[in-house]
């Protein structure tokens, strides 16, 4: 029988809003396999907290808003 995967995974939509926090960061950033973030919103302690993080980032999703350059999403792989 086939083992199931079960990734966590932290995608930070929220940012904009309001609605995100250093003390998530914190802990999504200790649980998360995988982190999605847009570009424009990967700087100052989501930035350290994810660098700090012992994470690996990935190619790039194209923009989401072509009239956008900074609205790509940004993939954070957790190193083993």
């Amino acid at each position: 029988m086939e083992k199931a995967l079960f990734t966590k995974v932290a995608a930070l939509p929220w940012i904009a809003d309001g609605m995100w926090n250093q003390k998530l960061t914190d802990h999504w950033t200790k649980v998360a396999d995988f982190i999605l973030i847009e570009e424009r919103f990967f700087k100052g302690w989501i930035r350290d907290a994810i660098n700090s993080g012992g994470y690996q980032e990935l190619n790039p999703i194209p923009p989401s808003v072509y009239c956008r350059s900074d609205s790509r999403n940004q993939i954070f792989k957790r190193l083993p």
